[in-house]
């Protein structure tokens, strides 16, 4: 069943071309999609096999069970090696701790589930204060794997600790100790989750024709406008590989800005551009003499747009919004990410600003290149704007 192997400890087969876990019933999308050199009969043989080992889960929704493995698990096989930049919770039980990659995603995880409160204070010398050594609560340089990219069970987890770690780690707090400790986490968590979440109006009690039009509160139903609101902002300090693409996308849009011209673009193109609704023709092409503010609020939508999404990555399914990126947008969206993560991790030019550069043009243009279907919200777009809409109030 070549590209595909199971090992018996996992419900789900993985390919060892792609390095990822594969559930039962999207095994032939998966070749149709990234091993287009399998043809169709060979495809429909490889995905009976498939079927015929028991105990193999079907689809994302059964995936959503699945526990990842516990840290004493040895480097997984097959799929991509381990990295070692994990930073680990160390508040969370040590047999399933919360595991990420970025400084950004730890943070959250310890404001939002243990009321954690930076000592990093704005302003000042900040080059003086970069370099100062810092207390923070988390463990990093942990090696971690993940079996899929995206969708459910897409979190990273620890592999390769010693049991003999594990064990004195255990037992090194007083009982009495570590039982105050959970209670204060599990008070802690159920503040958390008792913060006003994202409610849909009652038609009888309240009546909003524009939110009712839009949708939004029946998208972001059960969400926290706080976190949504946190996930907006620019990059902040530590968190270098979003610096990064936010650069890289802030050329991208400069050159496309000055490309949107009648000699470089042409007129029919400059048309479609500026035309607002399908059926009506609109009367001026595109001009791309925008003042400064105009130019700097557009862009600022999209920045706000990559921020999000390079955040909701190592968000939990049900924390963020329900959008679903095609297989084409996961696919240009994760090459964009490696490449930058790669780079980021090295600290060398891995790869080629151009590149870069091409791999974000692809990924903006599949964010609006999406066919509706069913709901508009699966678009990334419409989630994205919103998240947007959201007030403070």
């Amino acid at each position: 069943m070549e590209p595909f192997v199971h090992l018996p400890d996992y419900p789900f087969v993985i390919c060892r071309w792609c390095k990822v876990g594969c559930v039962t019933d999207e095994i032939n999308s998966h070749l149709r999609q990234h091993h287009s050199h399998i043809k169709a009969s060979e495809r429909r043989i490889i995905q009976q096999v498939v079927r015929d080992i028991s105990g193999l889960l079907k689809n994302q929704e059964e995936l959503k069970s699945f526990q990842l493995p516990p840290p004493t698990t040895e480097p997984i096989p097959f799929i991509a090696p381990p990295e070692k930049d994990g930073k680990r919770c160390n508040e969370c039980p040590l047999e399933a701790p919360y595991v990420v990659r970025k400084q950004a995603g730890i943070r959250r995880h310890y404001v939002e589930v243990h009321q954690w409160v930076s000592d990093w204070k704005r302003g000042g010398n900040v080059r003086q204060k970069a370099s100062q050594p810092r207390s923070l609560p988390w463990t990093s340089g942990v090696r971690c794997q993940r079996f899929f990219r995206r969708r459910a069970a897409s979190g990273w987890f620890e592999v390769g600790r010693d049991e003999t770690e594990l064990s004195v780690i255990t037992h090194a707090e007083d009982p009495i100790t570590r039982f105050k400790k959970a209670h204060e986490v599990q008070e802690q968590r159920f503040k958390s989750s008792s913060q006003m979440a994202i409610k849909v109006a009652s038609d009888r009690l309240e009546s909003n024709g524009w939110l009712d039009f839009v949708g939004w509160a029946q998208h972001l139903e059960g969400l926290r406008p706080d976190a949504l609101r946190e996930a907006l902002k620019p990059a902040e300090e530590g968190e270098t590989a979003l610096q990064r693409v936010l650069g890289v996308l802030e050329q991208v849009m400069d050159q496309a800005r000055a490309a949107a011209t009648p000699r470089k673009a042409g007129k029919l193109a400059l048309f479609e551009i500026q035309r607002k609704e399908m059926h009506l023709k609109p009367k001026r092409p595109f001009d791309n003499r925008l003042e400064d503010d105009t130019w700097a609020r557009y862009k600022d939508v999209f920045r706000k747009m990559m921020c999000m999404l390079w955040r909701f990555e190592d968000w939990d399914d049900n924390q963020r919004p329900p959008y679903r990126l095609s297989v084409r947008q996961g696919d240009q969206w994760d090459r964009f990410r490696e490449a930058i993560e790669k780079q980021d991790a090295d600290g060398s030019a891995t790869a080629k600003q151009e590149a870069l550069e091409r791999m974000c043009l692809d990924t903006v243009i599949g964010w609006l290149d999406h066919p509706l279907k069913q709901d508009h919200y699966d678009n990334v777009v419409i989630s994205c704007l919103a998240v947007m809409g959201i007030r403070e109030d």
